[in-house]
């Protein structure tokens, strides 16, 4: 996943690449956009993520769990092309529905 507050922006190939890697894991993801909003420059859209852990995803082996998790997105346009784009996404709860488990790190003695 790519923060939105990384300072270094992904590239065109990263994000390619990110892609083709998610849709091996989850072929049957799809998106339904729940509320949308343009202003100007910018477009913000509220989604939800629904799909089935089928293949392997950051090291995680496929579980076969469906999953649904939301998300935000905020894209800003310049001379009709997408030049920036950040996403908030749920992703502990993403990780939680493949079967994840959050657990506190020890500390050193």
């Amino acid at each position: 996943y790519y923060p939105s507050n990384s300072p270094n922006p992904v590239s065109r190939e990263e994000l390619i690449e990110f892609v083709e890697m998610y849709r091996k894991a989850i072929p049957d993801i799809s998106m339904s956009i729940e509320e949308l909003i343009s202003t100007d420059d910018k477009i913000i859209i509220r989604f939800v993520e629904r799909g089935t852990h089928m293949g392997e995803f950051m090291d995680i082996p496929a579980t076969g769990n469906k999953y649904e998790v939301s998300g935000i997105g905020i894209i800003r346009i310049e001379n009709g092309k997408v030049v920036e784009m950040r996403e908030e996404y749920d992703v502990l709860g993403f990780m939680q529905q493949l079967g994840m488990e959050l657990n506190p790190k020890e500390e050193k003695q």
